[in-house]
């Protein structure tokens, strides 16, 4: 099976090329006029309609990106990489409850997914959870500790739940890591509400 999956795969780019040679033109126009004729033809073409999604999530057109990859998982294709993209795509639209479910099986699928992770600690800090956020930033931070931007996230949820000791030490980590006035201010505001809290 995963033999002929692969001769499949190697014979769609193979007409992809000889399309594109035909018009003389490597624009992404041709590459989704392609798609879109061979999905004409077999809308079930698997290659054809992640391609086209991918060229459309590249585009930032996230809106169609999300409906070509929902024919994908209604076709039979939920894989890691049509789920990531899907993810990807619905929080980009801001949908952020089905952008979640998605990152969620992404997370099933791969427990270390970092992706998914900074993806799901973002989304709950948009739905004011800070506590659910600083889980997933985390077990993000543990698979990369010197992600600046994760520290500064977790730092931020600390300090909206009311526990400026940990912000302050969350932001003073960050900032060993980048000594930006940006972050010089945020550790300032948390070692200020800190001083206010202990008086």
């Amino acid at each position: 099976m995963m033999i002929f999956m692969r001769i499949k795969k190697y014979i769609f780019y193979i007409k992809l090329l000889i399309f594109l040679f035909i018009k003389l033109n490597f624009s992404v126009n041709f590459v989704k006029e392609f798609c879109i004729k061979r999905l004409k033809n077999s809308p079930t073409d698997y290659y054809a309609r992640f391609l086209l999604a991918e060229l459309f999530r590249s585009e930032g057109n996230n809106a169609e990106a999300v409906d070509q990859y929902k024919k994908l998982v209604t076709n039979g294709f939920r894989n890691a990489k049509v789920v990531y993209g899907l993810a990807l795509s619905s929080f980009r639209e801001q949908i952020y409850d089905e952008s979640q479910s998605y990152f969620k099986s992404l997370l099933e699928m791969n427990f270390n997914n970092k992706v998914a992770l900074d993806h799901l600690g973002r989304i709950d800090l948009i739905k004011n959870n800070c506590r659910k956020s600083i889980m997933y930033f985390e077990q993000s931070l543990k698979l990369d500790p010197k992600d600046q931007l994760i520290l500064t996230n977790i730092a931020y949820c600390y300090y909206e739940i009311g526990d400026y000791e940990k912000s302050y030490e969350v932001c003073q980590r960050a900032f060993e890591l980048n000594q930006s006035s940006e972050l010089a201010k945020d550790m300032n505001v948390a070692k200020q509400a800190l001083e206010r809290e202990r008086t």
